[in-house]
């Protein structure tokens, strides 16, 4: 990067519904079972909508003058269709250009901050290795050493009659009848004040 900031407006404010909407608008205009139909298919079944979520974000994009509703025989439809048929308008479409700028460079920002972080941490690490002196063992082998001669020794009794014997203490199996039985449940009387 050559030092400049690159400044990009913050675009309007958007839900993922709108912008899936305005995405999908931009190709072809569609009513609204259709735009449900495209936005399904464009999300990967991620994103499904209801009709009250759709018909909500309609009214609000055309509010904003961002779609606008056209004649079905202009878009390809039936004449006689009684379908209120959405078309993307200049506004949305500049909508859509703003968002995209502003993505590529949130994308490039985040891409910046990870790639920071990463060579951060490789350097701490480096950074830590070149701290242990070379004549200092790692502990790695010093705890293999002590496993080796707990192996060695054998089993460490666990009971003192069991020593006489050297073996090892195993626990015996316990048996419903020797549980401690359970209080019995009280019903919580309600009291009256």
């Amino acid at each position: 990067m050559t030092g400049k900031t690159q400044t990009v407006k913050m675009p309007p404010v958007l839900t993922y519904i709108e912008y899936y909407i305005l995405l999908v608008l931009l190709n072809i205009p569609l009513h609204g079972i259709g735009i449900f139909e495209a936005v399904v298919q464009q999300t990967n079944n991620q994103l499904v909508l209801s009709p009250g979520t759709l018909y909500a974000a309609l009214k609000r994009m055309y509010g904003h003058g961002w779609i606008n509703m056209v004649e079905p025989s202009t878009a390809g439809y039936n004449p006689d269709e009684r379908r209120k048929i959405y078309a993307v308008t200049s506004d949305g479409v500049h909508v859509l250009e703003e968002m995209d700028a502003w993505l590529a460079m949130e994308i490039t920002r985040v891409q910046q901050a990870l790639s920071k972080r990463r060579h951060t941490e490789s350097t701490s690490s480096q950074a830590h290795q070149s701290l242990r002196s070379p004549s200092t063992p790692s502990p790695a082998p010093e705890m293999q050493a002590r496993e080796q001669q707990k192996e060695a020794q054998g089993p460490v009794p666990s009971n003192k009659n069991d020593t006489a014997k050297g073996e090892e203490y195993t626990k015996p199996p316990s048996s419903p009848s020797a549980r401690t039985p359970r209080r019995p449940r009280t019903k919580h009387r309600k009291r009256s004040y």
